[in-house]
């Protein structure tokens, strides 16, 4: 079981990569923030766009740093049966996933434009796997 919970967390590092790319590569604002906006009239300066590429980059920075660190956990020390190690990577992953389902589920009930929420539940539920099988490992 230990060897799937290494594979469930190198996956769970995985989208965060995906996502970290969405975020450097993809449109600003993000095609869901432009809807918003535009459901509130909303026209964005250029240094309105310019903040949120920063936020954009920085977000994908912390995505690219917590999928370093779980990958990295993963194949050293969750790897070797280390349960301080599947405990932060349940920690760490458990946090990001409750703020990367939280907040965009609220913004969809708000504006009934579909956000990624979905995304963030389902990291969560990778990472949760994850933890459950290492524990049972």
């Amino acid at each position: 079981m230990l060897i799937l919970a290494v594979i469930l967390n190198c996956l769970a590092a995985g989208m965060l990569f995906w996502g970290a790319a969405q975020y450097t590569l993809g449109s600003v604002p993000a095609d869901y923030h432009a809807e918003i906006l535009e459901k509130e009239g909303v026209e964005l300066s250029p240094h309105m766009i310019g903040i949120l590429a920063s936020l954009y980059r920085s977000l994908a920075a912390t995505m690219a740093a917590l999928g370093v660190m779980i990958l990295v956990l993963s194949l050293g020390p969750v790897a070797q049966d280390a349960v301080w190690a599947q405990g932060t990577v349940a920690m760490a992953g458990s946090l990001f996933a409750a703020a990367a389902t939280l907040g965009p589920l609220a913004i969809e009930g708000e504006t009934g434009v579909r956000t990624p929420w979905r995304a963030g539940l389902a990291f969560g539920g990778v990472i949760f796997a994850g933890f459950l099988l290492a524990l049972i490992g």
